[in-house]
């Protein structure tokens, strides 16, 4: 774990931590999130009931559950990042650059992709996607951008992959989510391209 928290250190002009955010996990927590992420009710409503559902859920006996030892209250559930997001590759963070290129996609190849959107810390980073597929009905941005211009499409399917009744921890991840990327094809296109993500 030191190892973790001192790579971390080396990246702090990354990061921000808005002025006396309060470590562990309480609605108000909650709704400062939301709040600070300028979301709309609907969202905050989302992660409210989620931090419900996840303070009344008891902890799994399955796996490693039971020998699970971390204090979540002793956490701070929000970090922003100072990155901005970039139209050009000339622009990103070189580190980040460094990431694509041992992830297997060389620059060239980048070049030609119809569309990509790279994350850093669960912002976005970077965006481009061509106007073909916009013209072809598929819809590719970063969550944020996704609340905002599409909030019907992602009201509609956020957290239905993953029944209500799942592990404590499952509800965790949708109070406190952070980026993410959202796809969705209308029925009209016939010809999709191929997607894929890594992570």
């Amino acid at each position: 774990m030191e190892q973790t928290l001192e790579k971390k250190s080396i990246h702090e002009d990354r990061y921000y931590r808005p002025d006396n955010f309060p470590k562990g996990l309480t609605r108000k927590v909650v709704e400062s999130i939301s709040h600070i992420k300028n979301e709309p009710g609907w969202l905050t409503s989302f992660r409210l009931k989620a931090f419900e559902i996840y303070e009344q859920k008891p902890m799994p006996t399955w796996g490693f559950f039971p020998n699970f030892n971390v204090d979540i209250d002793s956490y701070t559930h929000y970090i922003g990042s100072n990155q901005q997001k970039k139209k050009s590759w000339d622009e990103v963070d070189p580190e980040v650059l460094k990431s694509f290129e041992r992830l297997g996609i060389p620059e060239h190849e980048r070049k030609y992709l119809a569309g990509i959107e790279a994350m850093n810390d669960s912002e976005t980073v970077y965006a481009n996607v061509k106007k073909e597929l916009t013209e072809l009905g598929i819809l590719f941005c970063d969550i944020d951008t996704a609340i905002r211009e599409y909030p019907e499409i992602v009201k509609k399917y956020l957290g239905t992959v993953v029944s209500v009744g799942d592990n404590k921890f499952f509800r965790l991840k949708q109070l406190c989510f952070f980026g993410g990327f959202f796809c969705i094809c209308s029925q009209r296109c016939k010809n999709a391209y191929a997607s894929s993500g890594v992570f």
